[in-house]
């Protein structure tokens, strides 16, 4: 895989860090995974096994991000993530490391580190159309917290609860961080695909740490074998014409 990134490295823009789960036994699996998005699919690149329930920790999460860095250039690159990878030490952290970021936020995460008013701006959220921001108060760095909102409000009422999306972002065009995010989805997509479709990582009953890992690792090969293929075959593939 670092061969392959190394590669690449000029077409990929985009990372994503999420954490796919399952149980074998009395083992808590919970494999943390960077992946690199290549023409819209997510290829992991990196991986741990957390071995426990529940999110990872700030602490853990930039000792991975660390170890990450020491295979792969990730200077310039941008990261999309969740909500549950926040904190303020975290996000100092990838500033520092020169890595670049789109974030989701739970409601009212940093309301008080805000230059201007929070309530005020989601106020503006909900009138306009495109993103509004504000910057955090921070000494260490400086971040935009970035209000939108919802598309679907209005037309799907399950949506009442989430009105306004929020983010926080290291980039300068923050009306791009809706855009931007809606590509995490595709870790979404390749877990399922790594966890079904044939490949059923889930269904080894691998409970020791390292042989997990290593299983992770040939599963992903298969995958990115399956990739290769795909976007082959796609070249191939030349449109019918039709005579008029």
């Amino acid at each position: 895989m670092q061969c392959t990134f190394a590669m690449l490295s000029g077409r990929v823009r985009y990372l994503v860090l999420d954490a796919t789960t399952w149980q074998v036994g009395q083992k808590n699996v919970q494999l943390l995974v960077l992946s690199f998005l290549y023409q819209e699919v997510a290829i992991p690149i990196f991986w741990q096994d957390l071995n426990k329930k529940g999110h990872s920790s700030e602490k853990g999460r930039r000792a991975f991000i660390e170890k990450a860095a020491q295979l792969f250039n990730l200077k310039g690159e941008i990261l999309l993530a969740d909500r549950e990878y926040t904190g303020q030490r975290w996000f100092t952290f990838l500033h520092h490391q020169g890595i670049d970021f789109v974030i989701r936020l739970q409601r009212e995460c940093y309301k008080h580190n805000t230059v201007t008013s929070y309530r005020g701006l989601e106020r503006k959220a909900l009138r306009r159309k495109r993103a509004v921001w504000t910057w955090l108060n921070w000494p260490d760095c400086r971040l935009k917290l970035v209000m939108c909102r919802n598309r679907e409000l209005g037309h799907d009422p399950r949506k009442k609860d989430e009105p306004v999306f929020y983010w926080l972002t290291s980039l300068d065009n923050v009306h791009t961080a809706a855009e931007l995010y809606r590509k995490r989805w595709r870790i979404e997509q390749c877990f399922k695909a790594l966890k079904s479709n044939g490949f059923n990582l889930e269904a080894m009953n691998f409970q020791k740490t390292s042989k997990i890992e290593l299983l992770m690792a040939v599963v992903v090969f298969v995958y990115v074998l399956s990739i290769h293929e795909g976007v082959n075959h796609k070249k191939q593939i030349t449109p019918k014409r039709y005579a008029d």
